[in-house]
């Protein structure tokens, strides 16, 4: 694998795994009662910090989420056996960008905490859903006597992967 692949899957993974960090940091700081914009009677009120940091993890983890999935999208178009995966990852992703833009446009919208939780849960279930069937994968593989999953080039695809990004970082730290 070239350096440029491995540096682009690098990113994807970055990506992602970001989007859950940011979303467990935005679980652990509690989100105020009130608007982020007090009412006219309660000027000199302010959001608490663990509200700011909430917001801020809140809006890292989408984008992240967004840009992680479109990646994984363009990753998958290119591996055969995960081909079909592509639209679909490709395509929740550009609808959690739009119920999030949605959300964003007018945050005291009447029921937009389900634009916004749904908004959420439609990137984790697709992931849920890919991570089941790479191990299912895996799983009929290797009940075959194969080490390896059906195709019997991802878990070889993800080790020179690996290799090249250590690699890589290895170079770069030099």
């Amino acid at each position: 694998m070239d350096r440029r692949k491995a540096l682009a899957l690098a990113a994807t993974t970055s990506m992602v795994l970001l989007s859950g960090v940011a979303a467990v940091a935005a679980g652990a700081f509690r989100r105020d009662r009130m608007s982020n914009v007090p009412p006219p009677d309660l000027v000199n009120a302010r959001p608490s910090v663990a509200n700011d940091l909430h917001d801020l993890s809140s809006v890292v983890g989408q984008a992240a989420s967004v840009l992680g999935l479109l990646s994984l999208a363009r990753h998958l178009r290119n591996d055969r056996p995960l081909r079909r995966w592509a639209p679909p990852v490709a395509g929740v992703a550009l609808v959690n960008a739009a119920m999030m833009s949605w959300f964003a446009s007018d945050v005291t919208r009447p029921g937009n905490g389900i634009v916004q939780r749904v908004g959420i849960s439609l990137p984790l279930t697709l992931m849920a859903a890919l991570a089941v069937r790479l191990l299912r994968d895996e799983r009929i593989g290797r009940s075959r006597g194969h080490p390896v999953d059906g195709d019997g080039r991802t878990i070889a695809r993800v080790r020179r992967t690996s290799s090249a990004i250590a690699a890589t970082s290895s170079s770069t730290e030099s």
